[in-house]
């Protein structure tokens, strides 16, 4: 799955609903499906240089699983 439905935090804040005509935020770029980052991939590991929804939302679902197991 390359986007998704922008969420109302997204739609609140462009720079993370990053198709607003469409209301689609992209989890990936379009030549790279093995990272969330939404700017190329480098040769030297540094963090993500650019908002990408796609960590967010990542993070949130693990949160969010992970709260449940433990009962919160």
């Amino acid at each position: 799955m390359r986007d998704l439905p922008c969420t109302a935090f997204e739609r609140e804040h462009p720079d993370y609903c990053t198709e607003p005509g469409r209301d689609r935020t992209a989890l990936h770029r379009d030549d790279d499906y093995l990272h969330f980052c939404l700017a190329p991939t480098t040769s030297t590991p540094k963090p993500c240089p650019v908002r990408s929804p796609g960590i967010l939302r990542m993070a949130q679902e693990v949160t969010r699983v992970i709260g449940d197991h433990l009962g919160g």
